[in-house]
């Protein structure tokens, strides 16, 4: 018969039995019935079965009939049933309570091998009996592999202890629900009871109060039933308790287990097991071997728990998927830890700072823990005797291998001579004490490789000096007040400030998540669950810095004089710090009584403090990196005092290997630069000089901390306490390579030029000549150009140099961006180097261009057209445009907005169409008093100008644009960018230089141009005064100077205002310095007081060729033509000669001369006039050595009547016009043409087809015999 039809049959015949014994009474259900089959294979013959008991009396009913045949039994017995009437098969038997009295049934055993008894006959229990009272249970059905529990009832179990193994390797024990009603409440030992088999009932009734051992209970079980209620707070083992369970996965983290020692395996193999643990108290535990192996679904926070007892890690997250972080477990008392991590696939958390020294065995502790990358460099690993296959295969970066290395060295252990496997792991910056540890006999490393990969990056690395320009700035005051400390983990992913609080957010840490490492564009605040409060340690905090791992955090403050640790349960997460306690802090006082920087060298065995007091910068020797305890002033000698260049020091840092210190502080408001002969000893520090400073003047008006990235080629300045509140980021200031004269091709010096560093190797100079020997190609450089790079700095670094003639060298061959490989060749190693970064350089070379002589010329002004603006706005100040002139907008008082116009024609206000309420900028709430306005050159920055306010105070306000020249998109740029003008209380105008690195203002209070440097273009927030040698008074000229405009490149300055009612025009020597400005006399002024009585504003089209003036009289805009010369005429009435003009159209040529081979002051040729008359000839009469050319046309025109009138010639050059024979840029266009005279009277002359008199235009007469 088949198990299932006998899982059948016993179930029938168990209902049966109900039935039965619910008829009897109380009386018949004392029995403990059990059904067996004698055919299955056993001790005894397949007629028999072998009662196991132990002990005490009883009565034996074969065949459950209700009659007894064996009385007084004792101990184990065999029984023949067929000798008693009975077939052989299956069969039930009842045991009671001996009825002599001489005793009772206590207990029933078989043993595990069945040597000695039936465990295969055993078939189902099905009735414990209540008059049963046993006394054990320990292995009571031990390996009855075709037993199962059908009983509804439960056995009496008040005198039981022992339930260990009860159940062992019982196959086929499914069990009832019943289960769930056994009063176990005296059972102290219930270990392996259910292993092995596949129980799954209900057992959350149970009291287990008393159970002390729990060991492999469930192991090798599919059981998965709630048991979190269980009160296991007798527990003391649990060992493999869930052993190979692969369903288990109830909650029992509010287990009660501060009794449990051992811990064992209990999850073992759980492969499903996944549940919150960290409230258990794990204070007693000794052994945890084993304890999560092989559980590939476990990953809960175990940061909780108290692992000081534990001695026993061995193989505890062997191919687990566990990766929760643990660095804050104290496993001082660990003395195995191998294969503790051996093949877990995901761990990777900070446990550098865990104290192992205890430690003895660490054998493959890391073996093919392939995600693990931390440095161990802090462990204490002096008393390892095993270490083989330690770090095999583990995925230790090379960063964090050298870190390692170099740690463990600087420690000075003793160990003798112990293997440390590391197959698979590469070493490169700590080779030499890697070898120094070897050498001495200390370790021998299997399996690591040297592999230095070089890497080259943009830069000259960690100059401050060169890496000078402003990149961004990031805005900390919503979340901090005053900010005093800058760090930022190891890749730049998070950036961390520290702020004092003066009026809010005190004594906070902040963190910012940066999606890109170290670029301040992309950083975002992390939020309020991520802070961490210090105030309970330091009340005025200042420094701040992390260890390498990011598992220790330090700050120093002006209140507590002390260093303060803490530990982070997680890398680089502040919210997971704990104070590490006053015994780790460290007094500074004695040294310096305010301190306010903090630095550590690489391996934190040396600790340096700054401070506003003492000046100086003080070292500290630590015996143990990074522990601040062991922290031990270094003394007088060692100290270096700074305050000869920073008075006021604030913070501190290193380059990497410790040779450059840079301080910075209140006072001199620079980065400080200082060369240290000896890394890290402050004793060898010599300031670099002030060239070797970089100024933060109009950048930062507090700078208080800095940080650079790893690399050193970005630097990170926090402007807080009295500043801005912001974090500035600065990169390395380098400028395009240009070209020597215009069209010669020729590279001239750069005076910022392109910069690499290499670091873990030098570039490779065989010659010895500080040349790059090769091993790079620049795949887009122009023809004629050779490119170097001359090495310095011990050959680590490589500047570009450029030389030859370029053969194409227009603007159109400019390159914007040189793209530069350098391949293995270019490194000593003749390794493969790794370029981190792209170049930030290219090539302008400069055209020739061919120019209207008189753009910029305002005494050549006529007017030409007038354009109200009295129904937007009648109190009218200034006026701009966009760039090609399609938008014009306009600013006043009365409506206190910024008014936006549409031309259909360019820079053509007789075409202007208001563009409607919806596209004006209101700032009336804002800016008071309105007087002028500018924008950034592509329009997506504007400023506005105001005079005195309510405050009493003049002001500029920045607005940002989100789309270019649309007014209706500006928002405020908040902050800093509302500047007051200390210069001048009254200013009325102010213009930028084409770039925006300088800003000029004018007003009637001072009545001159005042300079400004722009340290940001186009940031009025970075703006310092270029001081009084750099203003230019216009008071002689102009006593209440209104508006300001320059021409293109800065070499003409005009000026309009009240007094004069005229433009007036200055000549600048320097493009855009105005302390170089001359006044061009009363010549070059153009007078508007015919056409605005109070002018305002003026400005020019993008070439020059047009004014235009606004004022308060006519609410106008009004356009006046510049430079225009005179129509050629014809000298007398239908002849076609051409008479000699006055004012005839003039070409200049810039950056180049006019060909003119035969030196006749002719152009030699290269120009076309597509529509001039037949009968005419055209030449260009030279001068100004043949800079300027004159038209001059000269025969007659065989088609002479006023119909064949040209009104604009056509007119172009080629390459041959001039003498590089490159091609010009046409900057203008012809604005003249010919007027033929017919038989009609003139007393005046034709210009542009119209007829003027007295300098006035009058109605034309027509008609060939008009007179």
């Amino acid at each position: 018969m088949n198990k299932i039809m006998m899982h059948l049959l016993q179930k029938k015949l168990q209902m049966l039995t109900i039935v039965f014994l619910s008829s009897m009474g109380a009386m018949a259900q004392a029995e403990y019935i059990t059904t067996w089959n004698t055919t299955n294979a056993g001790v005894s013959n397949s007629n028999s079965i072998i009662i196991p008991a132990i002990g005490g009396r009883y009565d034996v009913d074969i065949g459950n009939d209700g009659s007894y045949e064996l009385l007084n039994q004792t101990g184990r017995i065999t029984i023949d049933v067929t000798a008693h009437g009975y077939a052989a098969g299956v069969i039930q038997i009842a045991l009671r309570n001996a009825i002599s009295g001489a005793g009772n049934l206590e207990q029933i055993q078989f043993e595990p091998s069945g040597t000695n008894t039936d465990n295969g006959k055993i078939v189902s229990i099905d009735q414990w009996g209540n008059s049963i009272v046993w006394l054990s249970m320990h292995s009571a059905y031990h390996s009855c592999i075709n037993l199962d529990v059908v009983a509804f009832d439960a056995p009496n179990l008040s005198q039981v202890f022992n339930m260990i193994l009860m159940f062992a390797n019982c196959t086929s024990m499914v069990g009832t629900p019943a289960f769930n009603t056994w009063d176990v409440s005296n059972v102290t030992t219930t270990g392996g009871m259910f292993g092995d088999t596949p129980f799954n009932q209900p057992l959350n009734n149970w009291d287990v109060s008393n159970v002390t051992n729990m060991g492999f209970m469930f192991s090798n079980c599919p059981f998965n039933q709630p048991i979190g209620n269980w009160v296991t707070s007798s527990v003391t083992n649990l060992t493999g308790m869930f052993f190979n369970n692969t369903v288990f996965n109830q909650p029992i983290g509010n287990w009660d287990v501060s009794l449990v020692t051992n811990m064992q395996g209990v999850f073992n193999g759980a492969t499903s097991f996944n549940q919150p643990l960290n409230n258990w108290n794990v204070s007693s535990v000794i052994v945890m071997d084993d304890m999560f192996r092989r559980a590939t679904s476990f990953n809960q926070p175990l940061n909780n728990w108290d692992v000081s007892n534990v001695v026993d890690m061995n193989l505890m997250f062997l191919s687990s998927a566990f990766n929760q972080p643990i660095g804050n477990w104290d496993v001082s008392s660990v003395t195995n830890m191998g294969g503790m991590f051996f093949n877990n696939t995901v761990f990777n958390q900070p446990i550098g700072s865990w104290d192992v020294s205890s430690v003895i065995d660490m054998n493959s502790m890391f073996n093919n823990a392939t995600t693990f990358n931390q440095s161990l460099g802090a462990w204490n690993i002096g008393n390892l005797t095993s270490g083989v296959g330690f770090l095999d295969n583990s995925g230790l970066s090379l960063a964090n291998w050298d870190a390692t290395l170099t740690g463990w060295d600087a420690q000075g252990f003793g160990n003798p001579n112990v293997t440390i496997g590391a197959n698979g792991l590469q070493y490169c910056s700590a080779q030499t004490q890697r070898d120094a540890m070897q050498t001495a006999g200390i370790f021998t490393f299997v399996g690591d490789v040297l592999g230095c990969t070089p890497i080259i990056t943009c830069g000259d690395a960690f100059n401050a000096s060169s890496i000078s320009k402003f990149s961004n700035r990031f805005e900390v005051t919503l979340h901090l007040d005053a900010p005093t400390g800058l760090a930022f983990n190891t890749d730049g992913t998070k950036m961390f400030a520290i702020a004092e609080g003066l009026g809010g957010n005190d004594d906070i840490i902040a963190e910012y998540n940066l999606s890109i490492g170290f670029d301040t564009t992309t950083a975002v605040y992390a939020g309020a669950a991520e802070q961490f409060f210090v105030g309970g340690q330091e009340s005025d905090p200042h420094g701040l810095t992390f260890n390498a791992e990011g598992t220790k955090m330090f700050v120093i403050g002006l209140n507590g004089d002390a260093v303060v640790e803490y530990n982070l349960g997680v890398a680089f997460d502040v919210s997971t710090a704990i104070h590490a306690g006053a015994a780790e802090e460290f007094f500074v006082g004695g040294q310096e009584t305010s301190p306010t920087g903090l630095a550590f060298n690489t391996d934190g065995t040396k600790m340096f403090a700054v401070g506003v007091d003492d000046g100086a910068v003080v070292e500290y020797n630590l015996s143990t990196g990074f522990d601040v305890s062991t922290a031990v002033y270094a003394g007088a000698s060692e100290e270096f005092f700074v305050g000869g260049q920073e008075s006021s020091p604030t913070g501190l840092t290193f380059n990497t290997d410790g040779t450059k210190m840079f301080v910075i502080g209140l006072n001199g408001d620079a980065v400080v630069e200082y060369n240290l002969s000896a890394g890290f000893d402050v004793s060898t520090a010599v300031y670099a000089g002030t060239s070797e400073e970089f100024s933060l003047l109009g950048y930062s008006a507090s700078p208080v901390d800095l940080v650079f990235n790893t690399n050193g080629t970005k630097l990170y300045v926090l402007d807080g306490l009295f500043g801005g509140n912001y974090v500035l980021e600065f990169v390395q200031d380098v400028d395009n390579y240009h070209e020597a004269t215009a069209t010669n091709g020729n590279i001239m010096a750069n005076t910022k030029p392109l910069v690499y560093t290499i670091i873990n190797d030098t570039f490779s100079d065989t010659n010895n000549d500080d040349v790059l020997d090769g091993g790079f190609t620049i795949s887009n450089l122009p023809s004629g150009l050779t490119a170097e790079f001359v090495l310095s700095h011990g050959d680590t670094r490589a500047t570009l140099v450029l030389s030859g003639n370029a053969a194409n060298n227009n603007s159109s061959n400019s390159i914007a961006t040189l793209n530069i490989v350098f391949n293995a060749t270019a490194v000593t190693s003749n390794t493969a180097p790794t370029l981190n970064c792209s170049s930030t350089t290219g090539i302008d070379f400069i055209d020739s261009a061919i120019v209207c002589a008189n753009i910029f010329d305002v005494s050549t002004s006529e007017f030409s057209n007038q354009f109200s603006v009295n129904a937007q706005e009648n109190q009218l100040r200034g006026v701009e445009f966009n760039t090609d002139g399609t938008k014009m907008f306009v600013i006043g008082d009365s409506d206190d907005a910024i008014v936006e116009y549409n031309l259909s024609t360019g820079f053509d206000v007789s075409t202007a169409v208001y563009a409607g309420a919806s596209q004006e900028f209101f700032f009336g709430g804002q800016v008071p008093n309105p007087l002028n306005f500018a924008f950034s050159t592509d329009g997506t920055k504007l400023f506005i100008i105001n005079g005195i306010g309510p405050g009493g105070s003049s002001g500029l306000y920045q607005y940002n644009l989100g789309t270019g020249f649309d007014v209706s998109t500006a928002v405020f740029a908040g902050g800093f960018h509302r500047r007051f003008i200390s210069q001048e209380s009254f200013p009325t105008d102010l213009a930028f230089n084409t770039d925006g690195s300088k800003m000029f203002i004018i007003g009637v209070s001072d009545d001159a141009v005042i300079e400004y440097i722009l340290r940001a273009n186009f940031d009025i927030s970075t703006m310092v005064y270029a001081g009084a040698a750099e203003e230019f008074s216009v008071v002689a000229q102009e006593s209440e100077p209104t508006g300001l405009a320059f021409n293109t490149d800065g070499t003409k300055m005009f000026v309009i205002g009240n007094s004069g009612d005229a433009v007036v025009e200055y000549n600048l020597s320097t493009g855009f310095d105005v302390s170089t400005a001359v006044y061009s006399g009363a010549s070059e002024e153009f007078s508007v007081t015919t056409f605005e009585a109070i002018p305002r504003g003026l400005a020019f089209n993008a070439n020059g060729s047009k004014l235009y003036v606004s004022g308060l009289v006519r609410d106008s805009i009004i356009e006046f033509a510049v430079g225009e010369a005179d129509n050629y005429e014809e000298a007398s009435i239908n002849n076609g000669s051409i008479a000699t003009n006055t004012s005839p159209f003039i070409y200049n040529v810039s950056n180049d001369t006019f060909a003119d081979v035969n030196n006749d002051d002719i152009l030699d040729g290269g120009f076309t006039i597509g529509n001039l008359s037949p009968g005419l000839t055209p030449q260009f009469v030279l001068s100004n050595g043949d800079t300027t050319a004159t038209l001059v046309l000269s025969g007659n025109a065989t088609n002479n009547s006023s119909s064949d009138n040209i009104a604009d010639l056509n007119i172009s050059f080629n390459t041959t016009a001039i003498t590089s024979t490159t091609v010009p840029i046409l900057d203008c266009n012809t604005i003249v043409g010919i007027d033929f005279l017919d038989n009609i009277n003139l007393n005046g002359r034709l210009r542009h087809g119209k007829f003027f008199l007295n300098g006035s235009e009058q109605p034309m007469v027509t008609g060939r015999n008009a007179n």
